[in-house]
């Protein structure tokens, strides 16, 4: 049986969720850089910070969902999949992102 949209969906926002709550961590474990002298803490300030956004859309998205019909929530979860792109630095949040897609594309 074919996996069903909300489902699919469920399972991409914990994968957002999980990354966020992953590059939050890496942030806060960081090492007191030395100034002037680090090049990596502002990247993963950023990859965290792009995180949190993804989460923070994905959530306006999972809040509209009793507002709209069906199709247009389904339209903007496609919307959302879509604008996330491939995720190749991360597998398991391609995969999920991947499974939303063919959950739509199976409807």
């Amino acid at each position: 049986m074919a996996e069903s949209v909300v489902e699919a969906w469920t399972a991409l926002m914990g994968e957002l969720g999980a990354r966020k709550r992953e590059l939050g961590e890496a942030v806060r474990a960081y090492p007191t850089p030395i100034a002037r002298c680090d090049d990596q803490l502002p990247k993963a300030i950023a990859q965290r910070d792009a995180a949190a956004m993804l989460v923070r859309s994905a959530v306006e998205v999972q809040g509209s969902r009793a507002a709209l019909s069906t199709a247009q929530w389904h339209e903007r979860v496609r919307d959302f999949a879509l604008r996330l792109g491939a995720a190749e630095d991360d597998a398991a949040l391609e995969e999920t992102r991947r499974r939303v897609l063919v959950a739509l594309e199976a409807r």
